[in-house]
């Protein structure tokens, strides 16, 4: 909320550093790598784009992807502007949970073990982790508060200081 950016310029600025470091920076390193440093897997650009010139369904996959990220930032921006940065951070979360559910369901549709994952000794694990994640932002948000911690100003200021905060961010999304 410090400078007065429109969501989609943010996205556009987040989009060209990201491939600013990804293709002067990441792909250079990844690509002078020992192959043997990655259990055999390594990156070969020209190779990525050799297949991209030959498959059509992996030249729109790859369209589609870009489209959906574009779409996952800018909602990420506009829960940030009208909401708060809480209402992001569980957003972000949400994200693994659905992908986890999708990707068990999957597999429980097709009953295939190519698609998807099943359910295994682990996945109780994952459950519980998520939930540590969901109750860490909770309480680190001060919207469940423990009895047993200590937290600095009182009700009253954090009220004042959320109402300011909304006010501010109403003017900004005002002045767009």
């Amino acid at each position: 909320h410090d400078y007065n950016v429109s969501p989609i310029d943010l996205i556009g600025i987040e989009g060209f550093w990201g491939s600013y470091i990804t293709i002067l920076i990441c792909i250079p390193i990844c690509n002078i790598l020992n192959p043997t440093l990655g259990v055999g897997l390594y990156e070969n650009t020209g190779e990525a784009f050799a297949m991209l010139k030959s498959s059509k369904k992996l030249t729109i996959l790859l369209i589609c992807y870009m489209i959906t990220i574009t779409i996952y930032s800018y909602g990420g921006v506009l829960v940030t502007s009208q909401e708060s940065a809480v209402h992001r951070s569980l957003y972000e979360l949400a994200r693994p949970f659905l992908v986890w559910i999708a990707s068990t369901l999957t597999y429980y549709i097709t009953k295939s073990p190519l698609y998807g994952d099943k359910l295994d000794k682990y996945s109780a694990f994952e459950l519980v982790g998520f939930g540590i994640c969901v109750l860490g932002i909770i309480i680190y948000n001060r919207i469940w508060k423990l009895p047993c911690f200590v937290y600095s100003g009182t009700d009253e200021e954090t009220s004042e200081l959320m109402s300011l905060n909304n006010e501010l961010v109403q003017e900004n999304n005002n002045s767009l």
